[in-house]
């Protein structure tokens, strides 16, 4: 490309920076080196803009075609084609609840909710759609490019369509949120732009709704406020020092923004509903729990608005002669920045809600996260310039070992970056400034995925191409001006060459796209090419397992399942997918270790249902009857929940009576007493008959210290894991001994599963010590400390909200109690006594319609197993009346009604399958879906 046809380019392909500016103007102002020079306006050149808008496309298309025909890849079963709220209006509601993902991006899920509508399970158009947002960014980014009046703006957006390193988020459907939200907000940044070049305020508000759109689309465009701040800066020069305050006035704002979004969240989802992940949260959502936490809240939200007025006066007072551009930018981007950080709050709370939960993201310490991210800010610079060998592009790329306490060898790449950006900073006035805006841009988009908060996505990798889809336009655009800049030193003999060998490196990197997209074909395609790269990629091996799995393949998928389970035991899935093989191998007894560790790790229906069918397989329906009932309680729902309350709390008010002569028995022997009746027998044991004669508050704290109730348990674990997690992440692991042998438990830990682990974390400290603690969760060792650990039960029922009523509820007389009763209503500790005492669960979920009659078949079953055949044949009476067709349950309850005559062996009684239509008493456990999150 030579001078001359540069000039015929269109006013906004062109460049104005000054770089071409005579000498006498390069030596004088330091602004006058930066700014646009004016020129004649000439008229749009629509040929070149339409020609070089096809190459765009069609390039674009090229590189992303082996992916058109390409099967469902990783999760997109859970994105697509298993997300049953793309299929119905319903469904589009609950989008929007919030109630679908791991994360809140409701404009996205309806984008692809009406796609869905459109071609159903049709992947390839789905492919094709996702290509055609890819494109459409790339057109954007030249239009961006031009505004910023980068020359070959259009080269620009021509490499953002050809990246290889961008071929990731374009043929894995998945990755939709990147296109869809990058299309929004492009379109804001260039709204922006133009709100500030022409003043209207009809663009600051399109601007923001754009801003909006992204945000529900994809949580990690919230920087883009900050990079409306450095593109402010960039241009005029109108920040300066003075301006402080009124930035201070601005992060006030957004902390009283943060304040009154929390307290919203608190009220909108309610405290029942958060404080039931009160193990699995952040200090932030914890502090969300508390009692007080609204009120906190809230007078921190109307602190912070009164040290914004504060700032804003004094700023007032200091105030320079470009007072008037610095509030103009101020008050347009305060929106942009109050909306960031509602998402980003929302964005926590999803994350460890959905997608985190109690999994421990081995992302480490201060300090290792640090080195984590300086390096991880290196890696993506070499992977947008050169994205090729020696560190090739790959799904899953190697986790680097990076030690608790990081040599300081290992802090260089920071110290690298600090300096280029002193470096840069001491030339802002020339070219300085526009690689603090290039590189500005890379950086502030890639600190959300840099681990300095914990993601999902990090239990698998600390880097991923695809966190890459926004940074690297900021890389592209400086390569791009860079490459104009270099051109223009080229002698007019050497230019058709640097011409010549330009368009050669653009063809070379279409080709390595269009080759990098073949290995998203499928995934044995891609899990084989991964493997390739790096054999140590623990997802790799269990998705392949399960590919090879699903083709019947079980030999060798065996080899990759073991092998994911070798690198992350501590891991539900792993252990899950362990256990189903063994079981198919008929290996049922090496199984159930497996299946056990699983349904610690992560209690979630499927990995519950393996491990409940794979006991009864073995004939232990004893351990299997209360996981079952663990199960139909979790099915019973709201309702089931709101039963045991009402029934709990009418049984409260007798025992509470004002004729104060009610006793435990007088309950149990009522017609309404029978499901109490049943949990205290199963619970309190050889205090059965002691329990009866005992009234009022007595009996109730009498119970609560025989654990009859299994919420409070369940709340005590809670505790115990999060104090002793604690313990040696603030103090060491030499502290968790101490604690573990002045309990006497120590020598007894140490034989169990797993307990050989425990020497090892005696002698870590700080989050070393935590990490390692937290991957023995699910072990039998790790599982018995928690269980000798727990504190007294009433002595941690006192402690919670409502607890200092309960107290003095205990002791008081009858008129008295009744009293406190009604105090209680609604407190922690209310909900908790009504469970109880709204008797055994399981007699009282029968009365609920409705539930799987598979499920409960198997729990007929271990009941039979178990001996308790009274209970079984309930059971197996209720999965007729769901479903009286099941043979299995009628084979069954045909046996259970003989054995209780007499007239038929236990040996004869085998569980019903799991499985979609798996209704053969023989029926052998299929894999469940595995559950995966970004």
């Amino acid at each position: 490309m030579n001078d001359k046809s540069s000039r015929n380019f269109p006013e906004h392909t062109r460049s104005l920076k000054s770089a071409s500016v005579a000498p006498s103007a390069a030596s004088g102002s330091a602004t006058a080196a930066s700014e646009p020079l004016s020129t004649p306006v000439v008229k749009h050149d629509w040929h070149r803009i339409l020609l070089y808008a096809a190459i765009i496309v069609a390039t674009g298309l090229f590189v992303a075609s082996p992916a058109f025909h390409g099967t469902w890849l990783w999760d997109d079963d859970q994105e697509i084609t298993a997300n049953g709220a793309l299929q119905s209006w319903a469904g589009l509601k609950e989008i929007w609840k919030g109630n679908v993902g791991a994360d809140y991006l409701p404009l996205k899920t309806t984008i692809l909710w009406i796609e869905w509508h459109i071609w159903k399970f049709d992947n390839t158009c789905y492919h094709i759609i996702n290509s055609i947002w890819h494109v459409i960014n790339a057109l954007l980014v030249w239009q961006l490019f031009s505004l910023l009046r980068i020359r070959w703006a259009w080269i620009g957006g021509l490499l953002f369509a050809i990246h290889p390193v961008l071929v990731e988020s374009v043929a894995w459907v998945s990755e939709q949120k990147n296109t869809i939200s990058l299309i929004f907000m492009l379109l804001s940044a260039i709204t922006f732009i133009k709100y500030h070049e022409g003043g209207k305020t009809g663009n600051l508000v399109a601007s923001l709704i754009l801003f909006v759109a992204a945000l529900l689309s994809k949580s990690a465009v919230i920087v883009l406020p900050f990079a409306f701040v450095l593109y402010k800066w960039w241009k005029d020069d109108s920040l300066e020092l003075r301006d402080t305050p009124i930035f201070m006035a601005l992060a006030s704002f957004c902390a009283a923004v943060a304040c009154g979004t929390i307290v919203a969240m608190r009220w909108l989802v309610g405290p029942d509903t958060i404080s039931s992940q009160a193990n699995s949260t952040s200090s932030l959502i914890k502090e969300i729990i508390a009692p007080s936490g609204s009120l906190k809240f809230a007078a921190g939200m109307l602190v912070a608005l009164v040290i914004t007025w504060g700032f804003v006066q004094l700023w007032n007072k200091k105030k320079g002669p470009q007072w008037r551009a610095v509030r103009h930018l101020v008050l347009s981007t305060a929106p942009f920045f109050a909306m960031a950080i509602i998402i980003a709050l929302v964005t926590v709370y999803f994350q460890h809600k959905n997608a985190i939960g109690s999994e421990v993201i081995p992302v480490g310490g201060r300090w290792s996260r640090i080195v984590i991210a300086g390096a991880a800010v290196f890696f993506y610079l070499k992977q947008c310039v050169w994205p090729f060998d020696p560190y090739p592009l790959m799904p899953i790329y190697p986790r680097w070992e990076v030690p608790e306490n990081p040599p300081l060898w290992m802090f260089l790449p920071w110290v690298a970056f600090i300096a280029l950006v002193i470096l840069f900073w001491v030339y802002r006035k020339t070219w300085g400034k526009h690689l603090i805006l290039g590189l500005g841009f890379f950086f502030g988009f890639l600190v959300p995925v840099l681990g300095f908060v914990d993601m999902s996505y990090m239990r698998i990798t600390w880097v991923a191409d695809h966190f890459l889809y926004i940074s690297v336009i900021g890389v592209i655009g400086l390569m791009i001006a860079g490459a104009a800049k270099l051109y223009d030193c080229v002698s007019d003999k050497g230019k058709p060459w640097a011409m010549g060998a330009g368009i050669a490196a653009l063809v070379l990197v279409a080709f390595n796209g269009n080759l990098y997209s073949d290995v998203f074909l499928n995934e044995t395609n891609m899990w084989r090419y991964t493997l390739s790269k790096n054999p140590d990629a623990w997802q790799a091996h269990s998705r392949y397992g399960k590919v090879l799995l699903d083709s019947g393949n079980r030999d060798a998928a065996y080899y990759h399942i073991q092998q994911s389970n070798r690198l992350r035991p501590d891991l539900a899935e792993t252990n899950n997918n362990m256990g189903v093989l063994l079981l198919q191998k008929g290996r049922n007894a090496e199984a159930l270790p497996y299946f056990r560790r699983a349904m610690r790790l992560m209690p979630i229906g499927a990995f519950m249902v393996n491990y409940a069918n794979a006991l009864t397989q073995v004939q232990q329906g004893a351990e299997a009857a209360p996981v079952y009932e663990r199960i139909l309680r979790a099915e019973g729902g709201p309702n089931f929940t709101q039963m045991l309350r009402e029934r709990g709390s009418q049984t409260l008010q007798q025992l509470l009576s004002e004729r104060g002569n009610v006793t435990i028995g007088d309950l149990v022997n009522s017609p309404d007493g029978a499901a109490l009746g049943k949990l205290l027998k199963a619970k309190c044991g050889d205090s059965y008959e002691r329990v009866l004669g005992l009234k009022g508050g007595a009996a109730l704290a009498e119970l609560i210290k025989l654990r009859v109730s299994d919420p409070l348990d369940d709340l005590r674990k809670a505790k115990t894991v999060d104090t002793l997690e604690n313990l040696v992440k603030e103090e060491s692991g030499a502290a968790l001994e101490k604690r573990l042998a002045e309990k006497g438990i120590l020598n007894d830990l140490l034989k169990l599963d797993a307990g050989g682990e425990f020497k090892e974390i005696f002698t870590l400290k700080g989050s070393a010590a935590y990490l390692a603690l937290r991957k023995m969760r699910g072990s039998d060792a790790y599982e018995s400390m928690i269980l000798d650990m727990r504190e007294e039960p009433l002595a941690h029922l006192l402690e919670m909200r409502g607890g200092d009523l309960f107290g003095k509820l205990i002791k008081a007389d009858q008129r008295e109690a009744f009293s406190l009763l009604r105090q209680m209503n609604g407190t922690e500790a209310f909900d908790v006594v009504c469970e109880m005492m709204g008797g055994d669960p399981v007699t009282r979920l029968i009365e609920i319609d409705g539930g799987n009659p598979i499920i409960w078949t198997n729990y007929g079953v271990a009941l039979m197993q178990a001996n308790r055949r009274a209970d079984a044949v309930l059971a197996l009476q209720k999965a007729l009346r769901i479903n009286p067709n099941l043979a299995d349950a009628r084979r069954n309850l045909d046996i259970a009604q003989k054995m209780q005559t007499g007239t038929a062996a236990p040996a004869l009684i085998n569980p019903a399958g799991l499985g979609i239509g798996g209704t053969g008493i023989q029926q052998p456990m299929q894999i469940p879906s595995i559950f995966l999150n970004k």
